[in-house]
């Protein structure tokens, strides 16, 4: 099966997602208040929330594919169609599912998912 149309329409749609991202204002870049550790604390919760819009875009493209998104989230199960996979910032290791700085939490249920990455302080970010 052929799937560079779908990697190259996922592609285009993460460069637009990453232009978007980087286009957002960080409230903490240039604050008088903030530390060198919130600073890079804000850094790497904008890179978690990049790598996770790129799983999701994923599977969503496994699922355009398959006709339904993987009962779980792994680079085994996904990285045909996340490539390159994401690090986390905090331990340079591939992320993976887990309650951790830089994990995720996947849930697939009833033909939706639920995808949830963990921040700095227990921070949780939405891919949706």
């Amino acid at each position: 099966m052929n799937r560079s149309p779908a990697r190259a329409l996922a592609c285009a749609f993460a460069l637009v997602l990453v232009l978007a991202v980087c286009a957002l204002p960080l409230a903490s870049c240039g604050g008088s208040t903030s530390t060198p550790t919130s600073q890079v604390d804000a850094a790497r919760d904008a890179a978690v929330r990049v790598d996770l819009l790129s799983l999701a875009i994923g599977l969503k493209s496994c699922r355009a594919m398959t006709g339904s998104y993987p009962a779980t989230l792994s680079q085994e199960t996904l990285g045909a169609y996340v490539t390159p996979w994401p690090t986390n910032p905090w331990t340079g290791a591939p992320m993976r599912a887990g309650t951790g700085e830089g994990d995720f939490t996947y849930t697939a249920s009833g033909g939706g998912y639920s995808l949830v990455a963990h921040g700095s302080n227990g921070q949780a970010i939405s891919a949706q």
